[in-house]
């Protein structure tokens, strides 16, 4: 007994010493290589992008010698030739993917009220990677970073109250869309970011430059604790540029017939329209107004970002991947996580196939003239501009009191949610049953041990 007492004994001791590491079975230590902490798919989003044709002016926005809205004012506003402030380039979808860093981050407090209905827009420019460099032009010439906007109100926000059903100045509600964002979401100077958004040639500005507005889908990475953290979300809606007369038209989106009803119009038609309806000069059912009025017709985002990757930092050594989130989605939003030993990257996918696209709660802001007044000047670029003088010269005299309300238009509460872990301690999606965003969430990726 005691000869094989001394066996397991010996056997035991070589089994202590292997799992202290003396048997050499430990997993090696490794280093992550020298990448992108944060790239698309770059041979699928490259795919979905396609050609990327001159963004000429004169082709895209109607001409390249006149702004959006500056043709209305001293002029025939019936022979406008720029009918949209932000004109697509191509054809849906008119999504475009880019990565790249992040410069000259901005949340602005300006912007055309019509177009902003949820408040006023974060602004950033992007350093594009290579691949997609041909997206960012200034009158149809390439060069230079990638603009790309999005109405302060569609970035995630920390739960709030609800803003009244009707009576509140567009202005107080674009500050409101500035307060409660979650900071996470907003990327530094320098962060390596992914975009998605509508390709567009901003028709407001004389260099008609591209831009991705508005942003569809965003993501952006920092270094934390030797590990690469990424914060991402998707915006569910878009304003088309155009409006209609009815108001329920407004978020009808499973209607899509009406943004090609004879009713459905840009800007500067539709303003017209206005200034006949509060002159009973209208067609029928929509011939007459007591005060103006303005219903921007938005749809939903359905398109679903390519691939994208989140690495862990260059240079960072452990002996395995680490890779950790919390997603926050509607139902309907699969959100895949997979990790990538051999890269030290997490690979991720987020579809929006099965999700529906809720809209949001509809409410009324109003204009009043001297804020309009200020902002239709920088619009129009017509320094001490008095608008309502310019519509009343259009205006019979028996309906001029007609000009004297506060213009109305629709407008909406900022998307909020839930909050996310301050960094994800696991691997966790919560789905929320009424969330207007389709997914908000935070990934972070590291080497560890060793």
């Amino acid at each position: 007994m005691r000869a094989v007492d001394g066996v397991i004994l010996g056997l035991l001791g070589v089994l202590l010493v292997a799992g202290c590491g003396g048997g050499g079975d430990s997993p090696p230590i490794r280093t992550a290589p020298d990448q992108a902490a944060l790239r698309f798919d770059d041979a699928a989003a490259t795919a979905f992008n396609g050609d990327y044709p001159a963004a000429d002016p004169e082709t895209v926005c109607g001409a390249a010698d006149r702004r959006f809205l500056g043709e209305l004012i001293g002029g025939n506003p019936l022979d406008f030739q720029v009918p949209l402030r932000l004109s697509d380039i191509k054809p849906s979808p008119s999504e475009v993917m880019v990565s790249g860093v992040a410069t000259r981050v901005v949340v602005g407090t300006g912007d055309f009220p019509f177009d902003h209905t949820f408040g006023s827009d974060f602004n950033m420019e992007v350093a594009v990677d290579p691949p997609y460099m041909e997206a960012a032009q200034n009158f149809g010439v390439v060069g230079g970073d990638m603009h790309v906007e999005l109405a302060a109100g569609q970035m995630p926000h920390q739960e709030g109250e609800p803003g009244p059903a009707t009576g509140q100045a567009w202005n107080d509600m674009s500050i409101r869309s500035r307060q409660g964002m979650i900071e996470r979401f907003i990327p530094d100077e320098g962060a390596r970011v992914l975009v998605m958004g509508n390709w567009i040639v901003d028709c407001g500005h004389l260099n008609f430059q591209t831009e991705l507005h508005p942003i569809t889908f965003m993501a952006n990475s920092r270094t934390a604790g030797g590990k690469t953290v990424v914060d991402a979300f998707f915006n569910p809606y878009r304003e088309t540029q155009y409006y209609h007369p009815d108001p329920l038209e407004a978020l009808d989106f499973a209607n899509p017939e009406r943004l090609t009803d004879a009713f459905a119009v840009p800007f500067p038609r539709g303003l017209i329209d206005s200034i006949l309806r509060i002159q009973d000069a209208a067609p029928e059912p929509y011939s007459s107004l007591d005060h103006l009025e303005s219903w921007a017709l938005l749809e939903a985002n359905r398109t679903s970002p390519a691939t994208w990757f989140v690495c862990a930092p260059a240079g960072s050594t452990g002996t395995r991947l680490e890779v950790k989130y919390h997603w926050i989605t509607r139902p309907g939003v699969a959100i895949e996580v997979i990790p990538l030993e051999e890269s030290s990257c997490a690979e991720v996918h987020a579809t929006l196939a099965s999700a529906t696209i809720p809209p949001p709660v509809p409410r009324v802001c109003v204009i009043p003239w001297d804020f309009l007044n200020r902002v239709a000047a920088e619009e129009a670029g017509v320094e001490g501009l008095d608008l309502q003088a310019e519509l009343g010269a259009f205006v019979q005299p028996q309906f001029q009191s007609r000009l004297d309300p506060a213009p109305v238009l629709n407008c909406y509460d900022p998307l909020d949610g839930p909050p996310l872990e301050a960094e994800p301690t696991g691997q966790r999606i919560d789905v929320v049953e009424d969330l207007l965003i389709p997914f908000y969430g935070t990934v972070s990726v590291a080497l560890t041990g060793g």
